[in-house]
């Protein structure tokens, strides 16, 4: 049997083992990967994003805010694979 953990929570885990300096080491590493990936990601669907953040697992973990570039804007594909609830088209871009 086996121990499957994410990266948030390997994370946590130096939090846990009081290594806070290496916890944060690593938490911006992540917020870095994560925010070229964000870009990427609305440049070629067309959207916005805001900044990529990592948190405690306990909350969100590392994620990233996508919202529509123009009021009406539907939420594109592969974005509306996911939570389509959090898709608020009727907002204009922040």
């Amino acid at each position: 049997m086996t121990k499957l953990l994410r990266l948030e929570e390997m994370i946590d885990c130096l939090e846990m083992m009081d290594k806070p300096d290496r916890a944060a080491n690593y938490r911006l590493l992540l917020e870095q990967v994560g925010q070229n990936i964000a870009d990427e990601l609305a440049e070629h669907l067309g959207v916005d994003c805001g900044a990529t953040h990592c948190e405690e697992e306990a909350f969100s973990g590392c994620c990233t805010a996508f919202s529509p570039k123009f009021a009406g804007q539907p939420c594109p594909w592969p974005l509306d694979q996911f939570d389509t609830t959090e898709w608020d088209d009727s907002a204009e871009a922040a």
